[in-house]
């Protein structure tokens, strides 16, 4: 039971946790792999922006991922360490 059981409602918990949370603006990535941005938020839907002029209607259930804007973009910049992270060689 504590094997197998528990860990898999706690996952849902948190997801049950974070699809509560999401907001017009948020970045997030559906179970079929689609990426987009939050349009709209609908009683058992979301409406997903995934190009210009382009918007999918998807079940809050199908969302696999959430990210918030400001924080997608500070991921994806690359940390500038000038070198420091790397290995000397002997």
């Amino acid at each position: 039971y504590f094997i197998l059981i528990k860990p898999q409602r706690r996952q849902q918990k948190e997801h049950e946790q974070m699809l509560k949370k999401v907001k017009a603006g948020d970045m997030v990535v559906t179970t079929g792999g689609i990426h987009g941005t939050i349009a709209a938020v609908n009683d058992h839907t979301f409406m997903v922006k995934i190009a210009d002029k382009l918007q999918i209607e998807v079940n809050q259930s199908n969302v696999a991922k959430c990210s918030a804007p400001e924080v997608a973009d500070t991921q994806e910049e690359e940390p500038s360490g000038g070198g420091k992270n790397r290995r000397k060689r002997s």
